[in-house]
């Protein structure tokens, strides 16, 4: 590499010239020290790892609501509901997909596997603020007959 360093005349380029990263040709030239008895990282401790008890009160709270018919998003916001924050939402798929025994998990519909049309919800709100909707395309607003403005068809003037 000194050889090469030298010839186009800096490190940099020399090491684009072999296709070795920067970070990798320093920690060839000082290696850290060898763990002796290194720690996997599935069985390391940190803040964020969900107890073994939390686990399975997790996987009994979702195998529940399968057997009720209840999707996992369900359970977890049922349990969220209650106040009671387990783990985050990711987390409580992660747990159903390790569940073994996954005969009770309901099949969720889709339009193509269906041919019963769904019922439509109806929200009826009776103050403000009690009804929410995921639509956030559709924009109703409040308009006065005076802020209507009619364009003339075709060039053909309206009467009056």
């Amino acid at each position: 590499m000194a050889e090469l360093t030298r010839t186009t005349g800096s490190q940099r380029s020399a090491l684009a010239m072999t296709g070795v990263a920067r970070s990798t040709w320093q920690y060839r030239l000082k290696p850290r020290a060898r763990v002796p008895e290194p720690v996997l990282q599935q069985d390391r401790a940190y803040l964020s790892r969900i107890a073994t008890t939390d686990r399975s009160t997790i996987a009994k709270k979702i195998t529940a609501g399968w057997k009720a018919g209840h999707s996992v998003d369900h359970s977890f916001a049922t349990t969220w509901d209650e106040g009671v924050m387990l783990a985050g939402r990711r987390s409580w798929w992660r747990i159903a997909a390790e569940i073994e025994d996954q005969s009770a998990r309901p099949v969720v519909p889709t339009k193509r596997g269906s041919k019963t049309p769904r019922e439509t919800p109806v929200l009826i709100a009776t103050g403000p603020l009690q009804v929410w909707s995921c639509y956030a395309d559709i924009v109703i607003m409040p308009m006065f007959a005076s802020d209507l403005r009619f364009p003339a068809v075709s060039g053909r003037k309206r009467s009056a």
